[in-house]
């Protein structure tokens, strides 16, 4: 179709997920000829540790999304 994508899901964390984020937001803005890193949205995932910690990935998204930590069963396999 020719619905462009504005809101990018972020279900990893770490320097992985900070990565991600910085370079599609300099893709958006550079390559993509879309004007404004501002113009795509992302939502991270992040565990109560996550928070606590302030971590970057959390910092440098949009939302984020609080998700259970522990086994893969509970968190970001399973959502």
């Amino acid at each position: 179709g020719q619905k462009a994508l504005r809101r990018i899901l972020i279900a990893s964390n770490g320097m992985a997920a900070a990565k991600s984020i910085m370079s599609m937001r300099q893709w958006a803005h550079m390559e993509a000829g879309l004007g404004s890193s501002g113009i795509l949205e992302f939502i991270s995932m992040a565990t109560r540790e996550d928070l606590d910690s302030n971590a970057d990935f959390i910092r440098l998204a949009d939302k984020y999304i609080e998700v259970p930590s522990g086994k893969n069963v509970n968190n970001y396999a399973n959502v």
